[in-house]
């Protein structure tokens, strides 16, 4: 069985690269924002510390995470504190139901971070915050997807499939891929600054929690996007279906006169003769001309009888029946089924 990247090697590594890209695009560039909260009064907590944020490729999704009661929950720091090898929950455990892990940026990948901060004991972390080194601003966070795009258009040229091929064997048995696909909680990057003041100012201790929520202004836009495509969708919709109804109309319409009138195909099947002196009657009756000898006329069934130019347009674009008797020409179906051929005869020529 052939596969894409057997015959066009260098179109299956561009496709699977933009798809690659495309992902990370959407996972990442959403900006999120941290929020600290100060101990319930009265059942209200008051903000009094916001920390921009930023999301990775990987993980559960942030923007649907930060609508559950789970965004909101308590900060703490992992142990071992960067978060590289399997943890536990610190001692001074909170009593908060959700917990996210705050963890360090370094030494380790982040998917490894969230693979491990998820799976820590007892319970695991809900969610994964890395605050990045002192002065430095959140970044977006890419797992190993991202150097696999990185390989694969530094492969581009070359096209050689063996080498992408071994390459993601080798993510795979190394266990990379598989540790980043089990990463089934958010992960979300702050800065040093922020850190501090949730670690330090506003601890867990004291009562004081975080919630993960979107930017206002990305939160904006969805606000009014996504109503501004249900209208959209539903005036398609609607639009679509009037043309729809209005097609069947003019089809049935189109049927419906067509039944009136007389089709080429059954026009042949009435016979003709040339006009010779002495023959009766001498007049069209429709355009009230002398017949002259040799000119071709049409006999209809009631042997009434006209000029071909002026009879057929009359029976194939106005009715088909005689213009002096009223009397019908041509059977009463055949002209419907001739007129169904004649379009299925149509459309075949065009296609």
């Amino acid at each position: 069985m052939l596969r894409l990247h057997d015959v066009y090697p260098s179109l299956a590594i561009h496709l699977y690269t933009f798809i690659f890209l495309v992902i990370n695009d959407i996972r990442v560039n959403g900006q999120f924002v941290v929020e600290v909260l100060e101990p319930a009064r009265m059942g209200i907590r008051r903000s009094v510390q916001r920390c921009e944020a930023t999301g990775a490729n990987f993980g559960a999704d942030i923007v649907t995470f930060s609508f559950g009661h789970e965004a909101i929950g308590c900060a703490t720091h992992a142990d071992p504190i960067e978060a590289c090898i399997d943890s536990t929950y610190p001692t001074n455990i909170t009593l908060c139901d959700s917990n996210f892990a705050l963890v360090p940026r370094g030494n380790c990948s982040f998917s490894e971070k969230a693979y491990h901060v998820q799976r820590a004991e007892p319970m695991g972390f809900q969610a994964l915050i890395v605050y990045n080194s002192e002065g430095k601003p959140p970044i977006d966070m890419a797992g190993i997807f991202q150097f696999l795009n990185i390989a694969l258009v530094q492969l581009f040229k070359s096209c050689n499939c063996i080498k992408i091929q071994s390459i993601i064997y080798s993510l795979f048995v190394d266990g990379f891929i598989i540790i980043e696909i089990s990463v089934r909680i958010p992960v979300l990057m702050i800065s040093y600054q922020c850190m501090l003041a949730i670690n330090n100012t506003y601890p867990a201790s004291k009562g004081y929690v975080v919630q993960i929520k979107v930017s206002p202004g990305y939160y904006d836009l969805f606000r009014y996007l996504i109503p501004f495509v249900v209208v959209v969708g539903f005036c398609f919709i609607v639009l679509l279906i009037s043309l729809i109804f209005k097609a069947i109309r003019l089809c049935r319409e189109r049927r419906r006169v067509a039944r009136k009138r007389l089709s080429k195909r059954n026009l042949r099947k009435i016979p003709t003769k040339k006009f010779r002196k002495g023959d009766e009657p001498e007049t069209c009756a429709i355009c009230l001309d002398d017949f002259i000898e040799g000119e071709k006329l049409r006999v209809l069934p009631c042997r009434h009888t006209y000029h071909c130019k002026c009879i057929d347009p009359w029976l194939t674009q106005n009715r088909k029946v005689c213009p002096m008797c009223k009397r019908r020409v041509g059977a009463k179906n055949s002209d419907s089924e001739s007129s169904d051929e004649e379009r299925r005869q149509e459309v075949s020529k065009q296609a």
